[in-house]
């Protein structure tokens, strides 16, 4: 009988235990397959016009980045993955159209970011998508106006303002015996204030020995004489442009005509 009543208690015992173990495995909860969804990326850049040779060959290595990254099961973002659509916008390097490919893009394409961004329309496109709360990607530097208040979905994807500092403290280091260096551009690469620029001219002539002097023409120039002219009269001797391939070979071609 004690055997029996010691047997019965074990018995119990593992049907209770197996009990228990079947609620907890009840309840947990199920583990699902992670949650796939689609993130949709604009990049704008100059496919047409002067600078299309460049855009169109960042656009080749933006396509064959996001294929690699959708080939590699795409983004993660806690829980849920997405896989990335690119939506490519053509600016030709001017401001205006690359406000209005912003547009398509956000309103027609219903993209969640625009990347990638090197064109001379900041001022166009960052009120754009800032208003719609889309991030917007893109270069430092010339004829970027930039506030953090005004400008919240901002994100500067590469410091392009430090790689053209030290692409002009090079170019003067492999020219030794010239000590002036012109900055030009569009009015538009001028920042509210020259302020912007006084610790950076005073580093280079203090620690180089360059002296910075700084000329703008309104955008659409293409008679750049007097403004080669004025950088003369500043004792100019190189001259770092932040125009378009157009400017540039304009501006040459007008300076070799002034002898």
């Amino acid at each position: 009988m004690a055997v029996r009543k010691v047997n019965r208690v074990i018995v119990g015992l593992i049907l209770g235990l197996f009990s228990l173990v079947f609620f907890w495995a009840c309840a947990a909860p199920v583990q699902l397959p992670p949650e796939i969804k689609v993130l949709r990326i604009g990049i704008i850049g100059p496919l047409s016009g002067p600078a299309s040779m460049w855009g169109q060959a960042a656009a080749k290595v933006d396509k064959i980045f996001f294929d690699l990254v959708n080939e590699r099961g795409g983004v993660k973002i806690g829980d849920i993955t997405y896989k990335i659509e690119l939506y490519p916008g053509d600016d030709s390097f001017i401001p205006s159209i690359g406000a209005a490919a912003a547009r398509k893009l956000i309103y027609d394409d219903k993209v969640s970011a625009i990347v990638g961004y090197v064109s001379p329309g900041f001022n166009a496109v960052s009120p754009i998508t800032n208003a719609e709360k889309v991030i917007f990607i893109c270069r430092s530097g010339g004829g970027v106006i930039y506030n953090p208040r005004t400008h919240p979905y901002v994100v500067f994807g590469f410091p392009s303002m430090e790689n053209t500092l030290n692409q002009a403290i090079a170019i003067m280091q492999a020219y030794p015996q010239y000590k002036t260096l012109c900055w030009t551009g569009t009015e538009g690469d001028k920042r509210e204030g020259e302020l912007a620029f006084e610790e950076t001219d005073k580093m280079l002539e203090w620690e180089y020995g360059i002296k910075s002097v700084r000329v703008y023409y309104p955008e659409s120039t293409t008679n750049f004489t007097p403004y080669l002219s004025k950088m003369a009269e500043l004792g100019t001797e190189v001259i770092y442009s932040s125009g378009t391939p157009l400017e540039i070979a304009l501006m040459a071609k007008q300076r070799w005509g002034m002898g």
